[in-house]
């Protein structure tokens, strides 16, 4: 058994630096310079900040909670930097202060991250993997397609008016087995999604079969559908 302190007490503490280390930097952002003569807008505002970014993060699953992750993580890296750089001074300071932008640099950070990451998604890519055995395969060889992680929803980077594509993807491998290895499914994909998905896993032709495992998103929504 963990300590209690360790277990509940040093969680919340860190939670509370966090918080203090977020609002002190929403503090310095150049857009709250222009209200800094009204102080409870001042220092109103950036509790409303975090409050929205609280908000979007509360689906611990979600999309909000990785971007305020990633937020949070730039912030207490530039503040690292910061501290140590005003130990240096000069010119090294002076190229910090530009580059930091007063605090919208880990903004701008992040938002490129979560384009670059949906860019990605975008690209239905395969990998292959040669294996070699000694036990004895049909015809010599035996290909196995792996899917994972399709997540299908309406609004993300994978739905049902992309099964096409996916379809000349798997078709292409030729496949003798087909294994889906988690998260074919999302908790909040639409029973549309659903269903197109499920038929076309059903019409994959793969002759010595298909064969699944549920991944923790696959667990949350559909799990009490028959």
């Amino acid at each position: 058994m963990y300590h209690p302190f360790f277990q509940f007490v040093l969680p919340r503490l860190g939670q509370a630096a966090l918080d203090i280390l977020l609002y002190l930097n929403f503090l310095q952002l150049p857009p709250l310079q222009l209200v800094a003569q009204w102080p409870v807008l001042y220092y109103g505002l950036p509790l409303v900040l975090m409050a929205l970014l609280a908000y979007i993060s509360r689906d611990p699953l979600g999309l909000g909670i990785v971007f305020v992750g990633h937020l949070v993580t730039f912030y207490c890296i530039g503040t690292g930097i910061g501290l140590v750089l005003r130990r240096v001074g000069g010119a090294p300071l002076t190229v910090w202060h530009i580059f930091w932008l007063g605090g919208i640099t880990p903004w701008l950070l992040t938002g490129f991250i979560m384009w670059w990451g949906r860019r990605r998604a975008l690209r239905l890519c395969t990998t292959k993997y040669n294996l070699t055995t000694q036990k004895a395969l049909p015809n010599g060889q035996l290909r196995i397609v792996q899917i994972s992680d399709v997540h299908p929803r309406a609004c993300a980077a994978m739905d049902r008016t992309r099964i096409p594509e996916l379809r000349e993807k798997v078709a292409a491998c030729q496949p003798d087995l087909l294994v889906l290895t988690g998260d074919i499914f999302d908790e909040y994909t639409e029973k549309e999604d659903f269903d197109a998905f499920c038929q076309f896993f059903g019409e994959i032709d793969a002759p010595l079969g298909k064969y699944y495992v549920l991944g923790n998103h696959d667990l949350f929504h559909h799990w009490r559908e028959p």
